[in-house]
């Protein structure tokens, strides 16, 4: 399995893929120590029959500046490592939102 670290996560709003339908949820950064690399621009999107898929953000005109191979090992790990922060993410979102709830 490839070591992916997630640097940064961005929520986006409620949009569409237009190449495979499934839901945009957030923008990613990762850093894959083992090649001293970071790699940005990455959506993080999930679709109930896939799960979480990790793919390189399109430009407005020509091709993605980096690309994988849909569904390697690479692949998997960059998306799993974004679906462990997206859920962090809404998971502090949740715990805050109680907090407010309960001093209200």
């Amino acid at each position: 399995m490839i070591n992916v670290k997630t640097i940064s996560i961005e929520p986006l709003g409620r949009s569409y893929d237009r190449e495979t339908g499934a839901r945009r949820l957030a923008k990613i950064q990762v850093f894959l120590p083992d090649l001293q690399t970071t790699l940005r621009d990455i959506i993080l999107t999930h679709d109930h029959e896939v799960g979480f898929v990790a793919t390189p953000e399109r430009p407005k005109k020509g091709a993605a500046p980096i690309q994988w191979v849909r569904g390697s090992g690479f692949a998997k790990a960059v998306s799993e490592a974004g679906a462990e922060a997206y859920s962090s993410m809404l998971a502090e979102d949740i715990a805050e939102l109680k907090e407010l709830f309960e001093a209200a």
